[in-house]
């Protein structure tokens, strides 16, 4: 479903978005950025194999306005594939930072929810900060393949 805003940033897109959703599941997608047309599948299958998989990320690959691959951005490297326990995750996220891209991401609609999903003051920040909310409900796990494309440019 289209939602047309006639003004950028007075309601928080994305929680406006989940209080539409209605699947069990949630991903986020930008208008810039790519799904491997396996992501959601693969993804679906990790989240129903284990109830202890809070979300399911995918490892990415950074491209350029062209949609090739970009080697020499601020993004490479930043994005991980390493598994780790939820409170490895909470101290990875205040020494490192945000290593987990929001497009590559499913959850529990539910879960986001309950956690108050967005926080609308973080314009920058809403992801990490949703993600270690997320930590603490439960286990993430990364798919090492990169089902997911992000345009840097």
């Amino acid at each position: 479903t289209l939602i047309r805003l006639s003004e950028n940033r007075a309601v928080h897109a994305r929680n406006l978005a989940l209080s539409q959703a209605r699947g069990q599941y949630v991903a986020f997608q930008n208008s810039d950025d790519i799904w491997v047309p396996a992501k959601l599948a693969a993804q679906l299958e990790t989240m129903e194999s284990a109830s202890r998989y809070i979300a399911c990320f995918t490892a990415v690959e950074i491209i350029d306005k062209n949609g090739l691959p970009a080697r020499d951005t601020w993004a490479n490297g930043i994005f991980t594939t390493v598994n780790r326990p939820a409170p490895n995750w909470l101290q990875h996220f205040f020494d490192v930072g945000n290593c987990l891209p929001l497009p590559s991401a499913i959850a529990h609609r539910s879960d986001v929810i309950r956690l108050g999903a967005f926080r609308p003051s973080f314009v920058q920040l809403g992801d990490v900060d949703l993600w270690i909310r997320l930590a603490a409900l439960g286990e993430f796990f990364i798919l090492p393949e990169p089902l997911t494309k992000i345009r840097i440019m």
